[in-house]
């Protein structure tokens, strides 16, 4: 039997169970009647007891829609077995303590692996969106998340902020007994072993990117996004390397995070020709504190520059501690962005009227564009080797001359910039 106790103004509660729950064996505690309940999304006063819902893994794949902004996604459940392992929703709007009576069996208090069957749905056109599972426990206890077969990223639900903290595999992170997480799978088969039964401490394995933690406070709150930069970073979606940025439901916590293609990002490794990357903040009225986490972590880059394009304040992070500013309430993408600089005087940006460009290789990285540019490369006889149209900003551009100087005009409608580069 698992006795919890839920308030009302903590929202949702993400719980599993290692036994069956049958709903006519969910008692209100300290007595025999069984709690009542009916479907959240017509839930009016007076209330029932709780309400509940399950994650549609096969429907968020079909619809593109993310995980907590959009409830076509979940299911309200309302009668039947709440099963073993299988990660559920669950809030009440009074408070109150539940009992929820299952049948003990040998498995539940074993030392063995156990194993759970996933979800596997990956028709949509966007990697973001496959293999969403909400995950239970199958043991009684607590379990390090770093001991599961599969899964980069872990997503588990933080009370306080009332959003997903995101937690990598590797990341030594004990999940409460009776607990539930989103996954996005790999594979159908998912395997808890053992050892996590135990905490275990971090790894200390040094990573192969340099990784630029953010994190965006306020007096109460605060909240992180991370950008890795590594040789073989992309800009698609990739399961085991980018993150999704689940927003928070309360308004009080400050969010930050960048996008992806067509996805918010919690996470997002990108290649190291990638030099500036626009910041998205959500806040309330009030004074924050944009920071630099774990300076540790970053060896390849030598400037970490803060831009913010209200005040035209740029802070390096790697020096200054953090940067303070004051803002309104609303959703902002264009007031921040962060500007990449190393070693590699190839990779530093040249900037004609506000327009950046970068060489590095075969590839080509502008920012700067107001709107999508066309751009023309062009040889030092006039004549025009490539073009690029409809080109956004951060966009990487392959291109294919010969070794020399050429010329590039880059044109939207408001902005015109010419200017030489070099072709090795």
């Amino acid at each position: 039997m698992l006795r919890k106790s839920f308030k009302a103004a903590s929202g949702w509660y993400y719980v599993s169970f290692p036994f069956d729950v049958t709903f006519g064996n969910i008692k209100v505690t300290s007595t025999q009647l069984t709690a009542t309940t009916s479907s959240y999304k017509t839930a009016t006063a007076p209330y029932k007891h709780f309400y509940v819902a399950e994650y549609n893994s096969a429907r968020r794949d079909q619809t593109g829609n993310s995980i907590s902004n959009d409830s076509q996604n979940w299911d309200a459940v309302i009668a039947g077995t709440l099963s073993a392992k299988k990660g559920y929703a669950i809030r009440v709007m009074a408070d109150i303590e539940i009992d929820f009576v299952g049948t003990a069996n040998a498995d539940m208090f074993d030392t063995a692996s156990k194993n759970t069957t996933l979800e596997i749905n990956a028709t949509n056109s966007s990697a973001t969106h496959h293999n969403w599972n909400l995950v239970g426990l199958p043991y009684t206890s607590a379990f390090n998340l770093d001991n599961l077969s599969q899964g980069t990223f872990y997503y588990v639900y933080n009370h306080t902020t009332q959003t997903f903290d995101v937690i990598q595999n590797g990341n030594a992170y004990k999940l409460n007994s009776f607990g539930a997480f989103f996954v996005q799978a790999s594979d159908p088969a998912l395997t808890f072993n053992t050892a996590g039964r135990v905490l275990k401490a971090p790894s200390s394995s040094k990573s192969s990117y340099d990784e630029i933690q953010l994190s965006l406070s306020n007096a109460g709150f605060s909240d992180i996004t991370s950008i890795r930069l590594s040789d073989d970073g992309n800009l698609d979606y990739e399961l085991d390397k980018d993150a999704a940025k689940i927003l928070s439901l309360n308004d009080s916590t400050p969010q930050i995070w960048t996008n992806g293609q067509n996805c918010d990002l919690a996470i997002n490794s990108l290649p190291t020709t990638i030099h500036e990357v626009a910041l998205n903040t959500k806040t309330i009225k009030g004074t924050y504190s944009i920071a630099l986490n774990r300076p540790e972590n970053i060896t390849n880059t030598g400037k970490i520059i803060l831009v913010d394009n209200c005040t035209g304040v740029q802070t390096d992070l790697l020096t200054e501690s953090s940067y303070t500013f004051d803002c309104s309430t609303g959703v902002t993408s264009n007031r921040f962005k962060i500007i990449f600089q190393n070693d590699l005087s190839t990779k530093i940006p040249a900037i004609v009227n506000g327009i950046s460009v970068i060489v590095s290789g075969e590839n080509l990285i502008v920012n700067g564009l107001s709107e999508s540019a066309n751009i023309k490369l062009i040889d030092l006889t006039g004549r025009i080797v490539q073009t690029f149209e409809k080109v956004e900003n951060n966009e990487n551009l392959k291109m294919n001359p010969k070794q020399g100087i050429y010329l590039l005009h880059i044109q939207t409608a408001t902005q015109e910039s010419k200017l030489k580069i070099l072709c090795k």
